[in-house]
C-alpha cells in the first residue's frame, strides 16, 4: 500500500468513528416523548384527527415557516411507526448523511473514481453529523433542517443542467423540474426562499436569455408569493429595536463561527475572518474570470450558488432571530447550514484541486479533507456538546415518567411544552391512542405495575424532602436515595399504593447543582422525584427503590394524609395578619438582590431565610388566631430560589393536624400563593390556632425561600 493509500484510509477511518460516535451519542440521547413544536400536530390531532391529512394543514404556516415536506414524514411516522419519533431520528441521521454525499459528489469531477468520491463522502458525514448541532439531531421535529438544504443542492443541479441543455424542449424539461425542486425547497422551510438567490447567480453566470429568466424565476416568484401569503400573520419575536444593520452582521458573523464556541465574542471573528476570505476567494476565482469571460467549471458555479443559499439562509437568520440578542445565534440548531457552509468551501476547493490535474490524494486534496475532518472533530467533541444532550433528555425522561404515571398536572411537564396547560388533551389523546410514550414500540423502559413492597426494609440512605400537590388526585414526592454499597441511586423509584399496584414511577439520578456559584459545602446528591397518581378508591402507601435485577432495596414510607393545598397565582392583598417568629439565619427582609425580582406588590414586608449566601438556613413562623384574624380564606405569598431542595412550609392547627408542602411546584424568582382554607383556620365553625413555618435546610446554590404574611384580596 502506498504512503498515500494509507494516509486516505486513515482519514477514512477516522471519520467513520467520528460519524460513529455521533450517532451512538444521539441514539443515547434522543426519547420517543414528543418535544415542544411537535406538540402543535397532536394538539391538531385531539381537536380532528381528519385535519392533518388536508392540504390546508400540510401548507398552513409554522411560525414564519411552512414544513410542508416535514409534516408529510409526520404523517409516516403516525401511520406506521407508533409516532415514536425513531422513524423522525433515523430520516434524520440519513438526510444528513445523503447531503455529505451530495457535496462530496459535487467534490469529485466526472473523471474521478468512486473510491476517491467515498474518502470524500466519509469526512463530510462526519462533519454533517457533528454533535455541535445536537438538537437537530435529538428531535424528531427538525427534519426540515436537512430538508431544505437537500432540495436546495437540487434546485441548482437541475437549474444547471436547464442552462446547459442543448435543446430548447430538454431547457423547457428542466425549467420545470427546476420549479418543482424550488417548490420543495420553499415549502421545507422559511430560508427556502433563499434559493431565489442561487438561481439568480447562477442565471447570471451563464449569461441567460431573457427567455431562460422568465421560465426559470417566474414559477419561483410565484412560489416564494404565495409563501408570503401564507406566512403574513406569523409575529415576529424579541425586540425589534436590536434589528439594525449593524446588529445583523454581528449576529451573521457570531452565527458562522457557532459550530466552534458558543461565546459570540470567539465565534464573531471566526465568522467574519470567513467571509473576508471567502469574498476575496470569490473575486479572485468567480468574478473577474466570468468578467474576463474565461470559462468557470459548472460544478464550481453549481457549489457556488449553493454557497449563496446558505448565505441567504444566515441573512435571513439574522434578520429574524437578532432581535433575539446576540447569544442567539450560538444555538445548535443554526449549526447545521453552517456545517453545510464549511464543507461547501471545502468541496470546492477539491474540485478545483482535481481540476488543475492534480490526482485523487494529492497532499493538497489531503490537507482539505485533514481540515474538515479536523472541523467535523473540533466541533462533535467540544465537552459541552455531551452535556447539553444530557441536560436535554434527563427532563424529557422524567416528564415521560410523569406523563405515563398520569401526574400530567406537575410543572415537570414543562419540559415537554412551556404551557403544560395546553397539551392535556393531546396527552390524553397520545394516551387513549396508544401513541407516542404510550405505544408499545416506545423503547421507553418503564418498572413493572405490581411491585410487592414483601418484608423490605427502611431506606437508611434516603428520605423524602416534601410532597406536593399537583393537581387533582395527582401528587409528586421528592427526596434523595443512595444505595450506601455503591454510592448509586437506584434504577427506579415506584409509588405503590396498599394492594402494592404501582401508582408512580421515576428513575432518579445525580441531578447537577444548577449553574451559578456553588455554597460551601454543598455537592450533587442522587435524587429524585417521582409522580403519584393513586388509582380510584386507594392510597398511597409507600415509595420503593428498586434496583435490577435485584428487585427491591428499601422502601420510603408515605404518610396516611397527603397535603391537599395547590399553588396558586399570586394577587396583591388587602391586608396581612399574623404574629411572625424568626429563628436561625432568617430576617426581615431576607432575600437576594437580584434583577427583576422585587417582593410582592404594595410593599408588604418580605421574611426570608436569606441573610449574606445561599448557604444560610433558619425558619420563619407566622401565627394565625382566627378569633382574632378572621376565619375567612387567607393567600400566603411565597417564592424560592433555583434550588428547591431542604425548603418546605409547614401548616401546623392547634388540634395537632400537620400538613407539609415541597416547594418543587413553585417557579424560581416568582411570588406564588398557598391557599389556607376557612376550613383549615375554623373547621365545624371552630376558630383553632393555625402556625405556618418556613423551613430553609438548604446550604446549596440557590436554596433560599421568601414569604409574606397571609393575608386577604380585596
Amino acid at each position: 500500500m502506498t504512503l498515500t493509500g494509507l494516509v486516505r484510509m486513515t482519514l477514512t477511518g477516522a471519520a467513520l468513528l467520528l460519524a460513529g460516535f455521533a450517532i451512538a451519542m444521539t441514539l443515547r440521547h434522543v426519547t420517543p416523548v414528543h418535544y415542544w413544536d411537535q406538540w402543535e400536530m397532536v394538539r391538531t390531532l385531539a381537536r380532528d384527527p381528519a385535519e392533518p391529512w388536508t392540504i390546508r394543514y400540510l401548507f398552513a404556516a409554522h411560525n414564519e415557516h411552512i414544513i410542508a415536506t416535514s409534516k408529510l414524514f409526520f404523517l409516516v411516522d403516525l401511520t406506521l411507526f407508533g409516532f415514536t419519533n425513531w422513524f423522525l431520528i433515523a430520516t434524520i441521521l440519513a438526510s444528513h448523511v445523503l447531503l455529505a454525499g451530495l457535496l462530496a459528489r459535487l467534490a469529485t469531477p466526472d473523471s474521478g473514481s468512486l473510491g476517491g468520491m467515498l474518502v470524500i463522502w466519509a469526512v463530510f458525514a462526519a462533519t454533517m453529523l457533528s454533535l455541535c448541532q445536537w438538537e437537530n439531531l435529538l428531535v424528531g421535529f427538525q427534519t426540515q433542517f436537512a430538508f431544505v438544504l437537500i432540495f436546495a443542492i437540487a434546485t441548482n443541479w437541475i437549474a444547471t443542467r436547464a442552462l446547459l441543455a442543448k435543446s430548447q424542449r430538454d431547457r423547457l424539461a428542466m425549467a420545470a423540474l427546476t420549479a418543482l425542486a424550488a417548490f420543495l425547497c420553499i415549502f421545507s422551510m422559511g430560508n427556502g426562499i433563499g434559493i431565489i438567490a442561487s438561481l439568480v447567480f447562477l442565471l447570471i453566470a451563464y449569461r441567460a436569455r431573457p427567455a431562460t429568466w422568465l421560465s426559470v424565476m417566474i414559477p419561483c416568484l410565484a412560489f416564494v408569493g404565495l409563501f408570503f401569503w401564507l406566512t403574513s400573520g406569523s409575529v415576529p419575536v424579541g425586540n425589534l429595536a436590536l434589528r439594525n444593520p449593524l446588529s445583523m452582521a454581528l449576529f451573521a458573523f457570531a452565527l458562522i463561527g457557532s459550530p466552534f464556541t458558543s461565546q459570540p465574542a470567539l465565534a464573531g471573528p471566526i465568522g467574519g475572518g470567513f467571509v473576508a476570505v471567502f469574498a476575496l476567494a470569490f473575486i479572485q476565482r468567480i468574478a473577474l474570470p466570468w468578467w474576463r469571460r474565461e470559462p468557470i467549471d459548472a460544478g464550481v458555479l453549481l457549489l457556488t450558488a449553493f454557497a449563496g443559499f446558505l448565505f441567504a439562509t444566515i441573512a435571513a437568520a439574522a434578520w429574524g432571530r437578532s432581535p433575539l440578542g446576540i447569544a442567539a445565534a450560538t444555538s445548535s440548531r443554526y449549526a447545521t447550514p453552517v456545517l453545510a457552509l464549511w464543507l461547501t468551501v471545502a468541496a470546492s476547493l477539491i474540485r478545483q484541486i482535481r481540476l488543475k490535474g492534480r490526482a485523487e490524494g494529492s497532499p493538497r486534496e489531503i490537507a482539505v479533507l485533514s481540515a474538515a475532518l479536523a472541523i467535523a472533530a473540533v466541533t462533535s467533541l467540544r465537552p459541552g456538546n455531551a452535556v447539553h444532550m444530557e441536560a436535554h433528555r434527563t427532563p424529557l425522561v422524567q416528564a415521560s415518567h410523569f406523563a405515563l404515571s398520569g401526574v400530567t398536572s406537575s410543572p415537570a411537564i414543562g419540559a415537554l411544552y412551556p404551557h403544560p396547560a395546553m397539551i392535556q388533551d393531546a396527552l390524553a389523546y397520545l394516551r387513549r391512542e396508544r401513541l407516542g410514550i404510550f405505544s408499545g414500540r416506545s423503547g421507553l423502559a418503564v418498572p413493572p405495575a405490581v411491585v410487592s413492597a414483601g418484608e423490605a426494609p427502611l431506606c437508611l440512605s434516603g428520605a423524602v424532602d416534601a410532597i406536593s400537590r399537583v393537581g387533582p388526585d395527582q401528587w409528586q414526592a421528592s427526596g434523595w436515595i443512595t444505595d450506601p454499597a455503591t454510592a448509586k441511586p437506584p434504577r427506579w423509584i415506584v409509588a405503590i399504593d396498599r394492594a402494592d399496584r404501582v401508582i408512580g414511577f421515576s428513575s432518579p439520578g445525580v441531578m447537577p447543582l444548577p449553574p451559578g456559584r456553588p455554597a460551601a459545602g454543598s455537592r450533587a446528591q442522587p435524587r429524585f422525584l417521582v409522580p403519584i397518581h393513586p388509582l380510584p378508591a386507594s392510597a398511597p402507601s409507600a415509595l420503593l427503590a428498586i434496583s435490577e435485577p435485584e428487585g427491591v432495596n428499601c422502601r420510603l414510607p408515605l404518610p396516611d394524609t397527603m397535603p391537599s393545598r395547590l399553588v396558586e397565582p399570586f394577587a396583591p392583598l388587602a391586608s396581612a395578619v399574623g404574629e411572625v417568629r424568626l429563628t436561625g439565619q432568617a430576617k426581615r427582609g431576607g432575600y437576594p438582590a437580584l434583577p427583576g425580582f422585587v417582593g410582592p406588590l404594595g410593599g408588604a414586608e418580605v421574611l426570608g431565610t436569606w441573610a449574606t449566601s445561599d448557604a444560610d438556613t433558619g425558619s420563619v413562623a407566622i401565627t394565625i388566631d382566627p378569633v382574632r384574624d378572621g376565619c375567612a380564606d387567607l393567600l400566603l405569598p411565597i417564592a424560592r430560589g433555583p434550588t428547591p431542595s431542604g425548603l418546605s412550609v409547614t401548616l401546623t392547627a392547634a388540634s395537632g393536624a400537620t400538613e407539609t408542602l415541597g416547594l418543587d411546584t413553585l417557579p424560581f424568582h416568582a411570588w406564588r400563593a398557598i391557599r389556607i382554607d376557612r376550613d383549615l383556620l375554623c373547621p365545624a365553625g371552630r376558630p383553632q390556632t393555625l402556625t405556618i413555618t418556613l423551613t430553609d435546610q438548604g446550604r446549596d446554590w440557590g436554596s433560599w425561600a421568601a414569604i409574606v404574611r397571609p393575608g386577604r384580596q380585596p
